[in-house]
């Protein structure tokens, strides 16, 4: 006994709080040595009546957010955006500088130009030897072989119009715009860059409204459902305000949580980045028990454990497995 509780007083900074079974204080004292007393806070084990909320923290974002991004390769021309600044729809934000997608364009339209003079040409073809055909100046077999001529060319005059559209997309597409209004999170890319299609560029944070994304277990989805309230809260501090849960995830990528999205009220202390936790409602366990907090101690292998006094004089408290206490 002597041996055990001078090791327990060795432990520094460790508050220990044990729970008090059917031994008393008092009959400690009073079959102990004077010299081998050890003085510990106690607490009754008590039955949990009202689980508290659960804390589920997590970051705010805007709910109209993207990343933007280029659909062709090139050299970043201009980057006209900045961190934190507010934007309108449709403001450029990055010009795309690619030497080919000009000529490409040009090209595209010649051959246009081309094939629509070819179709004109062969639809005259077409009507002239019609008339033909009704004088007996011509045959059948020439009329079919014009009229397949004239269809040829209108085919290739739509494919050059199609390619004629892909180009000037390609080419609008070095002119990064804004696709609603709202503010630049951050930039990814500076001048002079090169540039990979679908590489981000910017990052823009809509002005409209703010949620929260958490990841929470399978188990708690049967306790929560979509316009529910819940609490919010900023470093431990209450906000006084409320989240509504948006939209809730039924199934989860494996290895993951199930995903949680709140949509949060318009509120000064809130915005893009900042930390908050919500509280969800806690299962209610059969039989449970509580105990204080201060009394749960960490041996470092990852099992939560309390202190509590055996029935039997003179024994030293025993660490016990949270689960099985």
């Amino acid at each position: 006994m002597s041996s055990n509780i001078p090791a327990l007083n060795r432990l520094s900074g460790v508050i220990l709080t044990a729970i008090l079974g059917s031994c008393t204080h008092a009959a400690w004292a009073a079959n102990s040595p004077a010299d081998a007393r050890s003085y510990v806070r106690v607490s009754p084990v008590q039955e949990a009546r009202e689980l508290p909320p659960l804390p589920f923290s997590g970051t705010v974002r805007a709910g109209n957010r993207a990343p933007l991004a280029f659909q062709t390769n090139g050299r970043l021309a201009e980057r006209r955006a900045e961190v934190g600044q507010n934007v309108e729809e449709g403001e450029v934000l990055a010009v795309l500088d690619n030497p080919q997608l000009e000529p490409a364009l040009q090209g595209a339209r010649a051959r246009v130009l081309e094939l629509e003079t070819r179709t004109q040409q062969s639809y005259r073809d077409l009507e002239r030897v019609r008339r033909l055909r009704q004088t007996g100046a011509a045959t059948t077999e020439e009329l079919e072989q014009v009229r397949a001529n004239h269809q040829a060319q209108q085919a290739a005059l739509s494919l050059a119009t199609a390619d004629r559209e892909r180009a000037e997309q390609l080419l609008n597409e070095t002119r990064l715009m804004a696709p609603f209004a709202g503010q630049i999170a951050a930039v990814y890319l500076e001048k002079g860059q090169i540039v990979a299609p679908g590489q981000t560029v910017v990052e823009l944070s809509g002005s409209g409204g703010l949620e929260l994304e958490i990841g929470v277990p399978a188990k708690m989805l049967a306790l929560i459902e979509a316009g529910v309230k819940v609490p919010l809260s900023q470093f431990n501090q209450p906000l006084g305000v409320s989240g509504t849960i948006s939209r809730l995830s039924q199934t989860s990528v494996a290895g993951q949580l199930n995903r949680v999205v709140i949509s949060l009220p318009v509120d000064s202390r809130l915005h893009p980045g900042s930390t908050v936790t919500v509280g969800l409602p806690a299962t209610r366990a059969e039989n449970a028990m509580e105990v204080p907090i201060r009394s749960v101690i960490d041996t470092g292998r990852g099992i939560p454990r309390v202190f509590r006094y055996a029935c039997l004089l003179y024994t030293s408290p025993s660490p016990r497995d949270l689960s099985t206490s």
